[in-house]
């Protein structure tokens, strides 16, 4: 409600600024509105907000009338999503990099671009994938084979009881035996006899 006036009114940057911090996580865009009314700073706090703004309440279906059905969402959207925000962050630190006053500051914030272009590296992947293909790409998954002979052995005997315990359960077989197989493998590699 709030915030739903503060849209409403002249939109003063300090009232909205501080809106902004009762009602978001967002520590990035706190710090990026701390720094002051400025042009792209107040368009920024301006689309925060709306986004921020409790939904309308849906609309009262008639009696009779069927509800409507969800609409299928497409998979490179539900990535896309996972982007936005990140991407939204990484902007907001690029445009108050130069506006910090120390070295540290700006290494702070340079560290935490970084951290970001390593999370959005592998979404952006995935998102070009889902838009191509109209699925997500299947995960492989790896087991790391210990180096060490006597670990080998100790892993295998290990997933082996799992194998009897899991007899019953096809699917908590079908996650151990991808691992109970390269170990067999690596194994025999070292001894025959296995």
């Amino acid at each position: 409600m709030e915030i739903r006036k503060w849209l409403d009114s002249d939109r003063d940057y300090e009232q909205g600024r501080l809106l902004f911090e009762k009602h978001s996580l967002n520590q990035a865009l706190k710090n990026l509105f701390a720094l002051g009314p400025g042009v792209y700073n107040s368009r920024k706090l301006e689309e925060e907000l709306e986004k921020l703004q409790e939904p309308e309440p849906p609309k009262a279906v008639a009696p009779g009338a069927a509800p409507a059905k969800p609409e299928h969402r497409d998979v490179s959207l539900q990535v896309w999503e996972q982007l936005v925000p990140l991407l939204d962050e990484q902007r907001a630190l690029h445009t108050a990099l130069s506006l910090l006053p120390t070295n540290a500051a700006r290494l702070k914030h340079a560290v935490r671009i970084m951290e970001l272009a390593d999370r959005l590296a592998p979404l952006w992947d995935t998102y070009h994938y889902a838009k191509e293909h109209g699925r997500l790409p299947e995960v492989e998954v790896q087991h790391p084979v210990p180096k060490k002979e006597a670990d080998q052995l100790r892993r295998l005997n290990n997933l082996r009881t799992y194998r009897s315990r899991y007899r019953d359960r096809p699917d908590k077989l079908a996650e151990i035996e991808p691992e109970i197989k390269l170990l067999e493998e690596a194994l025999k590699n070292v001894n025959p006899e296995v």
